[in-house]
């Protein structure tokens, strides 16, 4: 008898995967990627800073895990659109507010290499794709759940325009959706 109440046995402790185990790698890497989506995002608005009214409402979707780059997203979309401010002076403008670290991480070489598109002189259609495929991955949980909620309310109230709405809903996931 090892403890618990008389004549029953106690099981032993259920195994625990220890915590730098396959799983906590698996969610630090997924963490890690996701960083790195989201830095090459801003380093591709601060050297293509045209493309900003362009995606400034999207990209206000879009909550960054780092805390200085969602401020730095904040700063981005106050600036004024039909400013034409050139890369260098957006940058001078951020850097000014207190950005300079984080503009400088996102605009160097561990965060450029593995993004070309961020580069100043990268073909701006390059890099408007780019962020537009990243916001585009980025709605996909808002849009699962207004599909869910569109194809109740379709379940309850079968019109024209729930179904419209379903639809709509449906075909946005089904154009941006990976496979």
């Amino acid at each position: 008898e090892t403890g618990g109440f008389r004549g029953f046995r106690t099981p032993p402790p259920i195994p625990q995967a220890p915590p730098g185990g396959r799983a906590a790698r698996a969610g630090r890497d997924q963490g890690q990627a996701l960083r790195l989506e989201q830095a090459k995002v801003l380093a591709t608005l601060l050297a293509h800073p045209e493309l900003v009214p362009e995606v400034a409402e999207s990209l206000g979707y879009v909550v960054f895990v780092e805390a200085a780059e969602e401020r730095l997203k904040s700063a981005l979309a106050m600036i004024p659109p039909g400013l034409d401010l050139d890369a260098q002076e957006v940058r001078r403008h951020l850097n000014g507010l207190g950005f300079a670290e984080t503009v400088d991480r996102l605009m160097s070489d561990e965060v450029l290499q593995s993004a070309p598109f961020a580069r100043p002189g990268a073909p701006i259609e390059v890099a408007r794709e780019r962020v537009q495929r990243f916001l585009d991955r980025a709605a996909i949980p808002e849009i699962e759940a207004q599909l869910a909620e569109a194809e109740r309310e379709l379940l309850v109230h079968k019109t024209d325009e729930t179904w419209a709405r379903f639809d709509s809903l449906r075909q946005s996931l089904l154009r941006i959706k990976p496979r």
